[in-house]
């Protein structure tokens, strides 16, 4: 076989020798042995050596003009690399290639978006001869080709007096796809005056792209500057938002673009807003010029408007400090859920820092937010609340006590100031202090001695983070031990839940205190009860003396608890046909967050608990996606090799949601073979590209097909994706023999195929399917 190609390129190679020594063009160049190779290359079977043909051309710019007529043939090759790498060598040789100007025009009907992009920037390489044939096609019938050739036009701005007239009449076009194509062209050519018309175009994305366009054209003809603001009120965010930034950078008096930022920055619309705040950045220094203005909508007594103005003034960070007190005072009408204006204040950095302190002693305004405020800002506020820790208000000490509590880590400068804290006589300072002084990385031996003294504090404020803290820092475990035993039996339950949360934290020292744990499952506050819970599942099988009392616990009156208990018995891992009737039993509560929970505690069962397969069959219909994928997690877990697992999971591959139709593909992929009359709908998902990975995913790890997959399989053999080509192929080898019916388009495709690779994939499909 080799020795015949061999032949076959020597007489390709002699005749291009002879037909360009006959010709008077090919004298110059015909003496080049290179040259004569890289056509004849070119025009090969073998498709390395086109790809290797086709990349030396493209290097040589104008120089590959000898081999124009060859270069035209390729821009109907089917592989991507010949084909762009061809088209770029024609893109390189400039006008001399106008004769390819019809072959690439064909190119725009293309399916491929880069093919169709790629011959676009070609044709417009070719300079102003290539308009006329450019004009003809904007009258075409497809669609892609006149979208194709108005971005083709759009290249060429040095013709622009030329080109603007037909890509404004693109405008006009009855698909929404030209008139974007022609909009995009008209910005990418600089054409002002145009754009400033388009603005009042009826397609808002065509509005949209326009607005965006001007932006970059500098300077701006007065006439359309003046224009501009007529348009900032567009019915389309995009719009507004573009209008916002093209006023910003217009030559207009300053005090008129802060009144145009400060109207995008009350904007319903995220986009205009975060586009008036970016122009607002863009006017540096001058920015202050805003900072009353925004100011004064911090007074609104619309909570929307108040984080508007509060998220502007952020984004300018040191330079809004002017507004700290007016941003402190709003900061008392956040709402819980919002934390936009203690957002904005942090932004700020240190420069807010003395503007917080102040703000601590007034009563009217919660010390917790500034904290909290304060720790956001970082390091740079630690010397200023280290200071505050020695002031003589109690509301300064107990905010910059909470300010260093939230800090991700506690500097050592502050241990000692806040250890000063645990004699304080308020109760609220000497919890904040004990807290705080957890976070340190290690706590100094005098200071561990005071918190132990605290951990017997007659209020249970401080008993609580006193015995917490204590637990995480002190090195002697039994010690340990002892207090947290103790803990739990506490009167108040803020200090039970503290003991149960710290031997959470420590697996080593929770091991000895299971029973009083245990105990705890039974308390009067739920909790309590839930902490025990969850303390427990930490443990794994560890806790497992705990179960009998967690299965009690799964019939709580508290949904919270038996969420807890439920999921604790799956991460113990204890295995019985009782646990899992007892879960089983879950899968009906009336609250979701219970059915998740004995959902994934149910599939930890595996097959034992196979008996609960109808109640998991009829989750997998549940409301929630999130309840939904855990069924279908379980059912293969507890069925794996059930049929009507397979036929369930089929049905949801038609899930609405995505994140369902991922989960039940994984799963069929881990049924692998069990999963083989999955493959027909499977191998129908990679035409989603959302789904496409999943189900490619899935079918290497089924690894099988059968005959009932073939019909699907013979149609994917002639798709123009090239994936579903592939496991069209990949499959019906799998399939074997009864998949006789495919072999007359696998053998036609594969004596078409003029790559090897292929070649070799489509014949070892044949050689399966012939048993060979």
């Amino acid at each position: 076989m080799t020795s015949v190609r061999t032949r076959e390129s020597m007489v390709m190679i002699a005749a291009c020798l002879v037909a360009f020594w006959c010709s008077g063009t090919g004298r110059s160049w015909a003496d080049d042995p290179a040259m004569v190779q890289w056509i004849a290359q070119l025009r090969s079977v073998e498709l390395d050596q086109r790809r290797d043909a086709a990349y030396e051309l493209a290097k040589l710019g104008h120089d590959a003009l000898p081999a124009l007529d060859a270069l035209i043939e390729r821009t109907t090759d089917r592989d991507d690399q010949v084909w762009m790498q061809s088209v770029m060598a024609l893109a390189r040789i400039g006008p001399d290639a106008a004769p390819a100007i019809d072959a690439l025009i064909a190119n725009f009907s293309s399916r491929d978006d880069q093919r169709r992009y790629r011959a676009a920037w070609a044709v417009a390489k070719m300079g102003s001869v290539a308009i006329p044939k450019l004009a003809d096609a904007t009258h075409a019938a497809s669609v892609s080709q006149r979208a194709t050739a108005y971005d083709a036009l759009g290249w060429l701005p040095e013709q622009r007096g030329q080109v603007v007239p037909f890509v404004q009449r693109g405008l006009d076009d009855d698909a929404d796809t030209v008139r974007h194509k022609a909009a995009h062209s008209l910005v990418r050519l600089g054409a002002a005056e145009e754009l400033a018309t388009a603005l009042q175009h009826p397609d808002p994305v065509v509005r949209a792209i326009v607005a965006r366009g001007l932006i970059s054209i500098d300077p701006l003809p007065p006439d359309v500057r003046d224009r501009l603001g007529s348009y900032a009120n567009d019915k389309s965010a995009e719009v507004r938002a573009a209008m916002v930034l093209a006023l910003v950078k217009a030559d207009l008096p300053l005090q008129e673009r802060i009144d145009w930022i400060v109207d995008g920055v009350m904007d319903a619309e995220l986009e205009v807003r975060n586009a008036a705040v970016l122009g607002l950045r863009k006017l540096g220094d001058d920015s202050v010029q805003a900072i009353d203005d925004l100011v004064d909508r911090l007074h609104s007594d619309d909570e929307v408007v108040r984080n508007a103005a509060a998220f502007a003034l952020g984004a300018l960070g040191p330079r809004a400090a002017p507004a700290c007190p007016e941003l402190i005072l709003a900061l008392n009408r956040q709402s819980a859920e919002n934390e936009e204006i203690s957002d904005a204040i942090s932004r700020i950095g240190p420069a807010a820092v003395p503007a917080l302190l102040s703000a601590v002693a007034d009563p009217q305004l919660a010390s917790d937010r500034t904290s909290a405020v304060l720790a956001r800002i970082g390091p740079a506020a630690i010397e200023p609340l280290v200071d505050a820790l020695a002031s003589d208000s109690i509301r300064l000490r107990i905010s910059a006590a909470r300010g260093l509590a939230k800090m991700d880590q506690l500097p050592a400068t502050a241990i000692d100031a806040l250890a000063a804290g645990f004699r304080d006589s308020s109760d609220e300072l000497r919890a904040v202090s004990a807290a705080a002084v957890g976070s340190a990385q290690a706590i100094p031996v005098n200071v561990l001695k005071s918190l132990r003294s605290l951990c017997g504090d007659p209020s249970s404020q401080v008993r609580a983070e006193a015995i917490y803290t204590v637990a995480l820092h002190d090195p002697d475990k039994d010690a340990v031990l002892i207090l947290l035993t103790k803990a739990i039996e506490d009167e108040a339950p803020r200090v039970r839940i503290g003991a149960l949360r710290a031997l959470a934290s420590l697996g080593e020292v929770a091991a000895d205190a299971v029973d009083e744990i245990t105990s705890a499952l039974g308390d009067s506050d739920a909790e309590v009860r839930r902490n025990a819970a969850a303390t427990l599942g930490g443990l794994g099988q560890t806790g497992r003396a705990g179960v009998p009392r967690l299965v009690e616990r799964m019939q709580d009156s508290d949904v919270t608890v038996r969420v807890a208990a439920i999921d604790a018995v799956g991460r113990i891992g204890v295995r019985s046909d009782e646990i899992a009737a007892a879960l089983s039993s879950q899968l009906k509560d009336e609250d979701h967050a219970v059915s998740l929970a004995a959902l994934n505690s149910l599939a930890a069962m595996g097959p034992l608990g196979a008996p609960s397969g109808d109640g998991v069959i009829e989750l997998i219909d549940h409301a929630r996606p999130e309840v939904r994928s855990a069924a279908i997690t379980c059912l293969v877990r507890i069925l794996p090799g059930a049929s009507q697992t397979t036929e369930r999971l089929i049905v949801v591959l038609q899930d609405d949601d995505h994140a369902v139709r991922r989960q039940a593909a994984q799963m069929l992929g881990e049924m692998g073979s069990r999963a083989v009359g999955a493959v027909p709908a499977l191998y129908n998902m990679l035409g989603n590209e959302a789904d496409s990975d999943v189900a490619r995913g899935a079918l290497r790890s089924i690894d099988a097909a059968n005959a009932d997959a073939v019909p699907a399989l013979i149609k994917g053999l002639q798709s123009d994706d090239r994936n579903e080509r592939y496991y069209a192929v990949f499959l019906l080898g799998k399939v074997g023999p009864d998949a006789v019916e495919a072999l007359p388009l696998l053998k036609k495709l594969r004596d078409e195929s003029d790559s090897n690779r292929y070649r070799d994939s489509y014949q070892r499909a044949i050689d399966r399917i012939e048993m060979k």
